[in-house]
């Protein structure tokens, strides 16, 4: 069974996926019909998000999954790897983010000080064109804005408290889940975060 973190992104390749296994895609807290981020009463973070795709194995029956994710799927994949390991049988995770560069965190800062009173989308674009600047990234670029556009304000927000996280998410996953393979996949092209992933994965 393939559990793809989300449909969105992974429409081209369901069809594939269909062909050799049974397939569930999840939307995650804040995307399409899942609950807002604020229905949470003891605020939002990434166990929670981890627990809901754990509740939903459970509705359906299912004990093991191979994950997949890209982006906000891989922290919660992560996450996953961490609080319920022996439900993993496998992931791939794309355009991970493990650690930041100087010129990430900064983006991050500036992003945090203007979030309180910036329309959230000009940060969203300014972020998109910053990660996928030339004219070859214009689909994904598109991709990636038009999903934001899909989410309200306190849903950005939420998710982007998150991003503080993930380092630490990271080393965690490395720890706890050894035994687990994991297919990390970057594109040459992935500026921002392909060099760190590099490292990483070089001292393994």
């Amino acid at each position: 069974m393939v559990l793809a973190v989300t449909q969105t992104f992974f429409y081209k390749q369901l069809k594939h996926y269909k062909r050799q296994f049974n397939v569930v895609t999840i939307e995650l807290p804040g995307h399409g019909n899942s609950p807002d981020i604020n229905t949470y009463k003891n605020g939002f973070t990434s166990e929670i998000a981890a627990s809901e795709v754990i509740e939903t194995l459970d509705f359906l029956k299912i004990g093991q999954a191979h994950f997949v994710g890209v982006s906000l799927g891989t922290i919660i994949i992560h996450e996953i790897l961490q609080t319920a390991p022996e439900r993993v049988q496998s992931t791939v995770l794309a355009g991970t983010v493990t650690r930041f560069s100087l010129f990430s965190k900064m983006l991050l800062q500036v992003g945090n000080m203007v979030k309180g009173f910036t329309p959230y989308m000009w940060i969203y674009r300014l972020f998109a064109r910053i990660m996928m600047p030339k004219l070859n990234h214009k689909e994904s670029r598109l991709t990636f804005v038009r999903e934001a556009v899909k989410m309200h304000r306190k849903n950005f927000l939420g998710w982007y408290s998150l991003c503080y996280t993930i380092e630490q998410s990271y080393q965690k996953v490395q720890k706890m889940a050894p035994h687990i393979p994991k297919l990390y996949i970057s594109g040459s092209e992935d500026h921002l975060f392909i060099h760190p992933l590099k490292k990483i994965l070089n001292k393994m």
